[in-house]
């Protein structure tokens, strides 16, 4: 899949348009800052994501390959070189081009990925700091990935979102502190990250639908980001509050049965 996306990447650059990739688990990204790479337009990457996908075959207990995407692009040691054969091997981003954004590891959990990130000296920006002020976080993250020096693509995993708020992610985090971001904190972000000069695209990643409860989630979903995208006013808090309070009433009553 990351292979097929990279050629439609650099077939979309030619007509100077701004890709919106929907997947795909989060290895999409791959293909598509490899695109923009073998288009001679290499890009940074705002890692919007509830974890930064940092582990290496070997280093997670689920094997599975969503969660190692950013440690391929950066060629972490241990990545497998036959996916970093799709950009042609080697590191395809650099630490400072990229910007890790809303993730929900605990401080000073001795987590691999919270230890990579400090050792890679990634700037990151965990949901913590961002539920503190969202507009003042969202501004500090852009400034950090435009002084790359280079356009931006957004990489955004629903997973960023606390489950309560849009049980959709297909591999959601759990519903403890540190919690993930709302619906109004996401669109925020998006607004401000989307409204740059340098913003070149967006990958849209690990939507489930069977994971959601109706289909009216997946219509709260495709609002949310087309209401990031457009600059829409964002969705009210209190009503985020009230689907919260339905989806744990859908859940207690799946827990009774």
């Amino acid at each position: 899949m990351a292979s097929e996306t990279t050629s439609a990447i650099t077939h979309i650059l030619e007509t100077e348009a701004r890709p919106l990739v929907i997947g795909g688990d989060c290895t999409v990204t791959m293909g598509v800052v490899a695109g923009f790479q073998q288009s001679g337009q290499p890009c940074a990457l705002l890692y919007f994501d509830g974890g930064p996908d940092l582990y290496t075959p070997g280093r997670t207990e689920y094997g599975n390959l969503d969660a190692m995407g950013l440690a391929h692009m950066l060629a972490i040691p241990g990545s497998d070189p036959q996916l970093t054969s799709i950009w042609g091997g080697g590191a395809v981003l650099h630490p400072h081009e990229v910007v890790l954004y809303g993730d929900a590891i605990p401080d000073r959990s001795h987590d691999l990925e919270d230890v990579l990130s400090a050792q890679l000296q990634l700037k990151r920006f965990p949901a913590g700091l961002i539920h503190q002020d969202v507009a003042s976080a969202a501004h500090a993250a852009l400034s950090e990935i435009e002084r790359a020096g280079r356009r931006f693509v957004v990489h955004f995993d629903v997973d960023v979102l606390s489950h309560m708020h849009m049980p959709i992610a297909n591999m959601p985090n759990p519903d403890h502190e540190p919690w993930g971001l709302t619906i109004a904190e996401v669109v925020e972000s998006l607004r401000i990250f989307t409204n740059s000069d340098l913003f070149a695209g967006i990958v849209l990643a690990e939507v489930n639908p069977n994971n959601a409860p109706g289909p009216e989630t997946l219509v709260e979903y495709v609002e949310m980001i087309t209401s990031g995208l457009a600059g829409r006013p964002h969705i009210p808090d209190h009503d985020q509050a009230a689907r919260g309070e339905q989806f744990r009433a859908r859940e207690s009553l799946c827990d009774d049965r």
